[in-house]
């Protein structure tokens, strides 16, 4: 299973955007008024969760650290010493 297959089965929504000159996979839903984010960019990714006035730490489970580890596989992250 893929990390979009597996982040859509999470109820995330996939999309790509544009950061400067770079491209950013960004995996988002909402829960109960608040929007939540993963986003992989320049060997990173962060994952928050947004509410209309803070930006705070998204706890992530077990299923989501799977599905953001096979994100870093499939973009090749692991494979650099």
């Amino acid at each position: 299973m893929t990390a979009k297959e597996m982040f859509e089965k999470l109820g995330y929504e996939f999309k790509k955007e544009l950061d400067g000159f770079k491209s950013v996979i960004v995996y988002s839903k909402t829960s109960v008024s608040v929007n939540c984010f993963i986003r992989f960019y320049s060997k990173m990714f962060e994952c928050s969760a947004e509410t209309e006035n803070k930006i705070l730490p998204l706890h992530i489970y077990k299923d989501e650290l799977k599905a953001i580890n096979r994100q870093c596989e499939e973009l090749g992250w692991f494979d650099e010493s």
